[in-house]
């Protein structure tokens, strides 16, 4: 008799992930049931409930890596030695780059989620991504390469430019255009670009 064996915990949680993610894509979040994301992954419902508790809790974990891959790039750029202001430019491009074609599992992570359990979990996920990007502002500031009188407030502000135009009525339909989706895209980093740009050396 041949014992099967275990794949690691973030192995199979990744799987179950991607299942998910493929299963929502192609037939919807609501015609999708646990039973099938297991079936896909060859797994039992017992095995997804010990990664899950429930399936709007798929959804939350998407969330949060998608906020730890901006972070991962986020970790990389700062050992390339690129400037404070090319990182932000470029986790604003990533941003776009990985919310915009999910849309949709965005909004249903807003509606599905109980409004204490959402609260809880956009705080922790905002919090990352906030004491990040300050982080990289403050780095910034230090070096004499940006000026921002307050690096956590600026920070807020970049994410709510962000979080703003990801839920009015452009990026949806920017989603569908590419052309229209660049435009946005480009609007967003020439504005934090230069809303981060040093201020001009004072003549003597």
């Amino acid at each position: 008799m041949t014992t099967r064996k275990r794949k690691p915990y973030q192995e199979r949680r990744q799987e179950l992930m991607a299942a998910a993610a493929k299963l929502f894509a192609e037939r919807g979040y609501d015609a999708t049931r646990v039973s099938d994301i297991v079936a896909a992954v060859g797994v039992s419902q017992a095995t997804f409930f010990w990664y899950f508790p429930t399936k709007e809790h798929v959804l939350v974990a998407m969330m949060e890596e998608m906020v730890e891959e901006l972070l991962r790039l986020a970790a990389e750029m700062r050992r390339m030695g690129l400037s404070a202001r090319e990182r932000i430019v470029a986790l604003v491009a990533k941003t776009f780059d990985l919310f915009v074609p999910r849309l949709e599992l965005v909004e249903l992570f807003h509606r599905r989620l109980p409004a204490e359990e959402l609260y809880r979990v956009q705080s922790g996920i905002l919090s990352r991504l906030l004491d990040s990007l300050a982080g990289i502002i403050a780095e910034g500031v230090a070096r004499g390469e940006i000026e921002a009188p307050s690096p956590d407030i600026t920070a807020l502000l970049i994410v709510q430019m962000i979080h703003g135009a990801s839920e009015a009525t452009i990026l949806p339909a920017a989603a569908e255009n590419q052309a229209t989706l660049d435009s946005v895209l480009a609007a967003s980093q020439h504005l934090i670009a230069k809303a981060l740009a040093p201020l001009p050396a004072e003549s003597s």
